[in-house]
């Protein structure tokens, strides 16, 4: 957790999305409640090869380095060179080709 010199919090100094303010609300109550702490808290969220790893619960990747490459900070770690043995990038990808069709689009894929 980041605080600034105005009381804004963040998850980190390296990851700017504003979680709340310390003057305004208690900064216990910021870390658990506000929604981005909660993702972050959440590896179930994690998506890519982050979700499919073996090891998320101990690493969970940096959050601020693939929200930096992606603007996702439950996107997979980009700098990670680990293959989760569950995790296949080829279907991976078949499924991110998906993920941004409308249902009526996706039968025309198919």
């Amino acid at each position: 957790m980041f605080i600034s010199h105005v009381g804004n919090v963040y998850p980190s100094g390296f990851l700017p999305i504003h979680a709340g303010n310390i003057r305004e609300t208690p900064v216990a109550e910021i870390y658990r409640e506000a929604p981005i702490f909660k993702s972050l808290r959440d590896t179930s969220k994690l998506e890519g090869k982050c979700g499919a790893c073996e090891y998320k619960e101990i690493c969970g990747g940096s959050r601020a380095r693939s929200y930096a490459i992606t603007g996702n900070p439950l996107a997979q770690e980009p700098c990670c060179i680990y293959q989760p043995r569950n995790w296949d990038p080829d279907v991976e990808q078949k499924a991110e080709a998906f993920r941004h069709l409308e249902p009526n689009e996706v039968l025309v894929k198919l």
